[in-house]
């Protein structure tokens, strides 16, 4: 009953952090430079997006480190 009931919270708070998860992020600052007649990102987007997705990745990943509040058969 309590894992339920924990699941469901867990649950509800989760599904509001995936719809903020954008504006919670932390910043990443870029540069935008004009150079040899091109604009580029400093970083580079390669590593933007790569640092963009790790930090997505942990937190779509929070949900695994829950462990249930009773013994492995109480459910």
């Amino acid at each position: 009953h309590w894992n339920h009931q924990l699941y469901k919270a867990l649950e509800h708070q989760y599904q509001m952090g995936l719809e903020a998860l954008n504006e919670n992020l932390p910043e990443i600052n870029i540069d935008l430079t004009y150079k040899q007649g091109r604009l580029q990102f400093r970083p580079p987007f390669e590593e933007i997006r790569a640092k963009y997705y790790r930090e997505m990745k942990r937190f779509i990943g929070i949900p695994n480190q829950f462990k249930g509040v009773g013994e492995a058969g109480d459910e």
